[in-house]
């Protein structure tokens, strides 16, 4: 898929070892399960606590 069909989401996890117990983290996915998945893979002892759309704004409007 595009990168313009793409939306950025929020994802706020819990990480139980380490200074920084809360992470938030910014993705470009196509919906909320594949924001989650882009995020787990690169922490995969952390519990998600939040996932959010910002917005309903294609991901173009970052640059």
């Amino acid at each position: 898929m595009s990168i313009r069909k793409m939306r950025v989401y929020e994802v706020e996890l819990y990480h139980p070892v380490g200074l920084l117990r809360r992470k938030v983290f910014y993705v470009f996915a196509n919906n909320y399960d594949d924001a989650m998945d882009r995020v787990i893979k690169r922490w995969p002892n952390a519990e998600p606590l939040s996932v959010c759309c910002l917005g309903n704004r294609k991901a173009t409007w970052l640059r």
